[in-house]
């Protein structure tokens, strides 16, 4: 008897046309499969291991050939052994606490992997942060099991999948069904009923640890005198996240995971990300190509207060709010 089924889901992505930007992470083309291994074992990342190796297909395509054997026999050997009668569903990675790759990378394997929830159970690190818990409560996953990171789960039925939006690169068919699937679940919340903000809006980083502007009063100002409000995400629930996105048609970003939102906007939406002249970071242009946004980035000069520009903060060119706002 086979130990792996084997379900083809999706082909490959379609190559992404960044209109002659080069892509610092470009895709793997593979197709998109779900797995299902008899008798085998995961642990709190979610890996999958299957007669004393980690099982490749479901692993992160950057990560794939760095588990050493000796993580892999820790396991086996080390870890609490924790025993299921019934199959589980991994779906988690070594990134599954930041907001953007949860989001688009550990949700999206819950909407490919929706047809077996009923009869399985979900296992998810224990240490989780408020974004994670209201997210499963806004799509309605409740079968969870949450595991200690010495403990290892072994189940006779083992279901996941490999990467669908493989290393910041977002397919071409599945990235527009998984925001038709969380409209859907969010219009069943009752929290998209109507509009709770204007249609245009700027996304600013105030709270954040980096990437702020360093022209703030400035840029503060342009927009109190255009009616438009600056929102910080973290003054904001998720189902306010949700709402304020799918009924906005222009809005700004300060360039940062809060863009993850994107994923809200209905097509026709103006994207204008403010970035960092030196930080070659396309990810959120991928998301809007599928999306059929508007996307645009604006470089922006900043300070040198990190090696890396990502982590400098930002002067915002006035004369692109103004255009942006008029």
């Amino acid at each position: 008897m086979a130990q792996v089924e084997i379900i083809r889901l999706f082909p490959p992505a379609a190559p992404v046309d960044l209109k002659g930007i080069i892509d610092n992470d470009p895709p793997i083309h593979e197709a998109v499969e779900i797995h299902i291994l008899k008798k085998a074992r995961v642990n709190y990342y979610g890996y999958v291991f299957k007669n004393g190796r980690v099982y490749e297909h479901f692993v992160s395509p950057r990560h794939r050939g760095t588990i050493t054997w000796k993580n892999s026999l820790s396991n086996y050997l080390k870890k609490k052994v924790v025993r299921f009668n019934s199959p589980v569903i991994s779906i988690a990675h070594g990134w599954y606490d930041n907001y953007y790759h949860f989001t688009l990378e550990v949700l999206v394997k819950v909407f490919l992997l929706k047809d077996y929830l009923d009869d399985a159970v979900v296992l998810f690190p224990k240490k989780t942060s408020s974004f994670h818990r209201k997210w499963f409560e806004v799509i309605g996953l409740k079968n969870i099991r949450y595991i200690d990171e010495n403990e290892v789960i072994v189940s006779p039925k083992v279901i996941s999948c490999n990467f669908p939006n493989r290393d910041l690169n977002h397919h071409h068919l599945i990235t527009p069904l998984f925001r038709e699937w969380i409209i859907k679940q969010a219009q069943k919340k009752g929290f998209l009923e109507a509009a709770q903000f204007p249609p245009n809006l700027f996304i600013d980083r105030a709270k954040a640890a980096y990437r702020k502007i360093l022209n703030h009063d400035e840029v503060e100002q342009l927009l109190t005198e255009a009616k438009i409000p600056m929102l910080n995400m973290e003054d904001l629930t998720l189902e306010e996240q949700i709402n304020a996105l799918y009924f906005a048609k222009h809005v700004s970003f300060v360039h940062g995971a809060g863009l993850t939102n994107i994923l809200f906007c209905n097509p026709g939406t103006s994207i204008y990300d403010f970035c960092h002249n030196e930080f070659n970071q396309n990810c959120f242009y991928k998301l809007a190509i599928p999306l059929n946004l508007h996307y645009q980035l604006i470089k922006c000069k900043g300070n040198v207060v990190h090696e890396s520009p990502g982590y400098c903060d930002l002067f915002l060119p006035l004369d692109s709010v103004r255009e942006i706002i008029k």
